[in-house]
């Protein structure tokens, strides 16, 4: 049986795992460029398809923008 210490160490050791597997993706979802060109080289978009998506983006990022005041 594992006394106080040695279980609040595997509990931190467990929580450290957690948040690197959470800023590992996190980040991967920040890199929007990254993962559009990773796409974009396995598979070529029309350019009106890539058009549309960034219009989109530029609409999405207005509406919220002015909902937040």
């Amino acid at each position: 049986m594992n006394g106080p210490r040695e279980d609040l160490q595997h509990e931190v050791e467990r929580t450290r795992q957690e948040l690197g597997e959470t800023v590992e993706a996190l980040a991967h979802k920040a890199d929007v460029p990254g993962r559009v060109k990773a796409q974009v080289q396995r598979k070529p978009l029309p350019s009106a398809v890539l058009a549309a998506a960034f219009i989109g983006v530029v609409l999405l990022i207005w509406k919220l923008s002015r909902r937040n005041g």
